[in-house]
């Protein structure tokens, strides 16, 4: 009779299977922050508040289905990481390791500065950072595209979606 391995074996040894993949270190760290936003961010930081006349869904809808759209990409990366990914050796995880690092800075650098520059301001700075530390080539482009990204997004949610954004101390009047 052979003895039953315990699930958490079986999830001990996929993970280590998993974690000589880049794709794989990105995918739990967009894991992590995909948890941490729906379950702290979101509920501290969307107001429930009276639907607007005419919409079917509340301010927290969009939101929570990003990042249940994250949260899916993110497990699915995570799990085909050998098959999209390169083997890192030691030295590769170092580096691995100092950009996991740099991206946590980064984001939790950006929500704390939300309350004062606002969303659009805070966001377009993120994206053009992170755009530059991942190496986009010309910092032109990507400030560029980090305005119209965060710009189009801004009017999505805001006109359509009829979400109010956070604007800011800074800049509470002029958007």
């Amino acid at each position: 009779m052979t003895a039953r391995r315990n699930p958490i074996d079986y999830v001990v040894r996929y993970l280590k299977e998993r974690s000589h993949y880049r794709d794989f270190y990105f995918g739990v760290i967009l894991l992590l922050f995909c948890l941490t936003t729906i379950f702290w961010l979101i509920p501290a930081q969307v107001s429930i508040g009276y639907l607007a006349h005419g919409t079917v869904v509340g301010p927290s809808f969009f939101p929570y289905a990003m990042c249940l759209t994250l949260l899916f990409l993110s497990i699915l990366l995570i799990h085909i990481s050998p098959e999209t990914s390169q083997y890192i050796t030691r030295a590769e995880d170092k580096v691995v390791s100092r950009i996991v690092i740099v991206l946590i800075i980064i984001l939790f650098a950006t929500y704390s500065i939300i309350p004062l520059t606002g969303m659009v301001p805070a966001g377009i700075l993120a994206m053009f950072v992170l755009m530059q530390i991942f190496g986009f080539p010309k910092w032109y482009l990507s400030l560029g595209f980090s305005l119209v990204f965060v710009i189009l997004l801004f009017l999505f949610l805001e006109k359509l979606a009829q979400v109010r954004i956070p604007r800011g101390i800074l800049f509470d009047g002029l958007y």
